[in-house]
């Protein structure tokens, strides 16, 4: 029973790591991607719905590194790690909308935003590490 288990989380985490991918990306080639696969067109939109699928693209590729992750069997990473990549992963999608979504809708990145992630990530980054070292040195 134990390997059909483990046949059937590596199923799931395939098809969620896909799933996040693709609905991540899809936005910013014009698209929206709802579960399961049901593709629709990105209209002209509002600056507020746009700046969500900003965050949901970011919450989405930080998923798919997790699952990257456990696929991998490395160590757990600490508690801090998933906040690292999700300010990783906003100030790259924010960055993104600048040269795709901006071009058809009305949405303006604000670089204030994207200061204050680059800034928390590298400062995250480096108690991240200072916690790795103090848990793998004992």
């Amino acid at each position: 029973m134990t390997k059909i288990r483990e046949i059937f989380t590596n199923l799931i985490t395939i098809y969620l790591f896909f799933w996040c991918i693709i609905t991540a990306f899809a936005p910013y080639i014009g698209y929206e991607l709802f579960m399961p696969f049901t593709f629709l067109e990105l209209e002209n939109t509002s600056f507020n719905y746009v700046r969500l699928l900003v965050l949901k693209s970011a919450t989405l590729t930080t998923m798919a590194l997790f699952i990257i992750n456990f696929w991998r069997h490395r160590r757990p990473l600490s508690a801090i790690a998933p906040v690292v990549v999700i300010c990783y992963s906003l100030v790259f999608f924010e960055l993104l909308s600048v040269v795709t979504l901006q071009q058809f809708t009305e949405y303006q990145a604000n670089i204030y935003l994207i200061i204050f992630f680059i800034t928390a990530g590298g400062l995250l980054h480096f108690k991240n590490i200072k916690n790795s070292e103090s848990i793998f040195s004992r």
